[in-house]
């Protein structure tokens, strides 16, 4: 909920710095993304449930042509449905998502016959690893870890993928953060519109 995230977005902030936390995953994706420079050389807007967080991204300028305050689906299914776009970018956004399928599905159906949506997710931790314990990801795909965050299998990631109608062009793997110290594994994900042929 938006009041949530306004009430969690200052918490976090408080006790955290990105320096702290080493977070890069807006960086590694946009290493993942400068090959598609036809997509991203754009007008460009942002989406966020925390009006703090806009006032934080008007604040640094990050070039963005239009900010709006709420829900990803809803933006998606709320919007002109005769606008399309070319890429679609979620950063450190689905870790707070369990179920994948109305936000890739609302996406999907927003974009361009040759745009593609680039996202990241946390992996589960591996059998033999220090958690192992929290290595049983249930069968659908996905667990609310510890820390408040979502985990997604990545034959979960491209099983919800197809069916909403893209494919899976490229999966990394790498370390997003660091949660008490310790490196957070994750995945970055590209899809493209079932329909593109190539990249």
């Amino acid at each position: 909920p938006a009041a949530y995230a306004d009430v969690l977005v200052p918490a976090i902030g408080s006790r955290c710095s990105v320096g702290a936390l080493e977070y890069r995953t807006p960086e590694l994706l946009a290493e993942e993304l400068a090959h598609l420079k036809d997509l991203t050389e754009q007008h460009s807007g942002g989406v966020d449930l925390s009006a703090k967080m806009l006032e934080v991204a008007k604040d640094k300028d990050r070039g963005y042509n239009k900010l709006v305050c709420g829900d990803l689906v809803d933006i998606f299914e709320e919007g002109d449905q005769a606008t399309k776009f070319d890429l679609v970018v979620a950063a450190d956004v689905f870790v707070y998502v369990g179920d994948l399928r109305p936000a890739l599905s609302a996406a999907s159906r927003s974009l361009t016959a040759h745009g593609a949506v680039a996202f990241s997710t946390e992996a589960p931790p591996r059998a033999g690893s220090a958690n192992e314990k929290e290595s049983k990801v249930p069968e659908g795909g996905y667990k609310l870890a510890e820390t408040g965050r979502y985990m997604h299998t990545a034959s979960y990631v491209r099983s919800t993928a197809e069916a909403c109608g893209l494919r899976l062009c490229k999966r990394a793997n790498v370390v997003l953060r660091k949660n008490g110290g310790k490196p957070v594994h994750g995945h970055l994900h590209l899809l493209r519109k079932m329909s593109t042929e190539g990249l």
